[in-house]
């Protein structure tokens, strides 16, 4: 599952639009709340949907930002996040990788 695929079932779980994810990320960034600049926003979010090219960095850093929200942690999932410490090797990472990516897909069905 792409991190895109991932963040669209966590909206779906909420009953949030892009709209509203792009108005809660915006309110979590922004010590004001300017309306002109929200919706300029939520139309930035919506094409990042829409295109192909958005980083996949992006749209796990929208997940980063609604796995703190309080609707969130109703829901009871939990958002995979690793974080590399250099302490095991290469080989072992992969592997931890893959059955991570296996598992993460698997629980996606």
């Amino acid at each position: 599952m792409t991190a895109k695929e991932n963040l669209e079932k966590v909206l779906n779980s909420l009953g949030w639009s892009k709209k509203r994810l792009a108005r809660e990320v915006y309110v979590e960034l922004n010590d004001d709340d300017n309306e002109k600049e929200i919706l300029n926003f939520e139309d930035k979010v919506k094409k990042e949907f829409q295109r192909s090219t958005t980083k996949k960095e992006k749209f796990e850093f929208y997940l980063k930002i609604i796995s703190n929200h309080r609707e969130f942690k109703k829901l009871d999932l939990v958002v995979p996040n690793y974080k590399s410490s250099n302490l095991l090797s290469d080989s072992l990472t992969d592997g931890l990788s893959q059955i991570s990516k296996e598992l993460g897909d698997e629980l996606g069905k």
